[in-house]
């Protein structure tokens, strides 16, 4: 099987808005059955990804943001791994906002983002990002109220930045968590927007 590793200068990943710590960090990303596990990741530059393929078939392709929404398969960027590759760690050396996809399953909507910023973003700009939603601590429902224009898809991380739920917002009517066992969480956006939620019974 042939195996098409390009990697060139970067813009990619962290996984927990929680955590902005100064060192540099490795965030796990898993190409796994068909999805992208976490599918949002947000990193400081000089951080590390570390991409793991199960199985080999699946690739990292970096797309425009055209692409990606139309879960497209033009590949645009820096980066083309895989297929053929069990595990890779690339490096995250420049900022911005890298939209990729699974060639062979882009159809099915197998795709993620990686965030890179400057440590000086996270610390100086966090209310720009504040995603706004409310009752917090809540019970069975939270309304989240999102900018004109946002993707709607919230994504529901624990503790550990791993994903345990998401949903579409819908207009004017409020997310049902009931589902959600009562815990801290973080509410994540496509759009870098996030809050920690804390659900209590």
């Amino acid at each position: 099987m042939k195996t098409d590793v390009m990697i060139r200068n970067t813009t990619l990943p962290i996984l927990f808005v929680a955590c902005c710590a100064q060192a540099q960090t490795t965030h796990q990303l898993a190409a796994i059955d068909f999805e992208f596990l976490p599918p949002v990741i947000d990193a400081v530059e000089g951080d590390s990804l570390r991409i793991s393929f199960s199985p080999t078939t699946h690739t990292f392709t970096q797309v425009s943001e055209e692409t990606w929404n139309t879960n497209g398969t033009e590949p645009e960027g820096n980066y083309n791994i895989g297929p053929g590759v069990s595990q890779i760690t690339i490096p995250l050396d420049a900022t911005g906002t890298i939209h990729y996809i699974c060639l062979p399953h882009a159809a099915m909507g197998m795709k993620g983002i990686v965030n890179v910023m400057l440590a000086t973003d996270i610390e100086d700009g966090p209310d720009a990002r504040t995603l706004a939603l409310y009752p917090n601590p809540a019970n069975e429902q939270v309304w989240i109220d999102l900018p004109v224009g946002a993707d709607r898809t919230v994504f529901f991380l624990d503790a550990t930045g791993r994903e345990v739920g998401r949903q579409q917002v819908p207009n004017d009517l409020p997310l049902w968590i009931g589902d959600l066992p009562p815990g801290v969480y973080v509410v994540r956006t496509l759009d870098r927007m996030h809050q920690v939620l804390l659900v209590q019974r």
